[in-house]
C-alpha cells in the first residue's frame, strides 16, 4: 500500500475530490480471472474521457 498525504483543494475532476489515479489490473498473471479482469479493465479505460 502506499499513501500520500494530500490537501482537498478545489480543481477539476470529481467534486470535492480533485482528480483520481487509474491502477490498472496487472497485464500479466497465471490466473484466466487475472486475464479476463485485464481485458475488462482494457475496454473500460477505452471508453473513459479524460479531461484536464
Amino acid at each position: 500500500m502506499i499513501v500520500i498525504e494530500t490537501t482537498a483543494a478545489v480543481g477539476p475532476g470529481f467534486g470535492d475530490a480533485g482528480h483520481w489515479w487509474d491502477v490498472a489490473v496487472p497485464a500479466t498473471g497465471d490466473t484466466d480471472a487475472l486475464a479476463q479482469a485485464y481485458a475488462h479493465y482494457l475496454t473500460m479505460a477505452a471508453r473513459q474521457s479524460l479531461i484536464n
